[in-house]
């Protein structure tokens, strides 16, 4: 990933990257329901995986979807990525994705 973690926290959690820097998080850590947040993720056999598909929900709900309230441009992003994992399914079952 271009930017390594910084670029991924900086997505998911809408930090600015120079906030991110070493000595700006010295001085002042991150925000509690984001340190929350990142022990919940990582609480799992499969943390880099939850990483990057937060940071896809994220990319779809900032930059896709048309709702103004969060939580409905989250709402797209979970149809979406639905929609997604579908087609996934029916690529990966060697099914076309168009009928002829």
């Amino acid at each position: 990933m271009a930017g390594g973690w910084s670029f991924a926290v900086s997505e998911v959690f809408g930090i600015n990257r120079r906030n991110l820097q070493p000595e700006r998080l010295a001085r002042g850590g991150l925000p509690p329901g984001v340190l929350q947040a990142l022990a919940h993720m990582s609480d799992s056999e499969d943390a880099e995986g939850v990483g990057w598909l937060m940071v896809a929900l994220a990319r779809y709900t900032d930059r896709y979807a048309e709702r103004s309230d969060f939580i409905d441009r989250l709402d797209e992003a979970l149809a979406a990525a639905r929609n997604a994992a579908e087609g996934l399914r029916l690529a990966r079952r060697g099914k076309p994705l168009r009928p002829e």
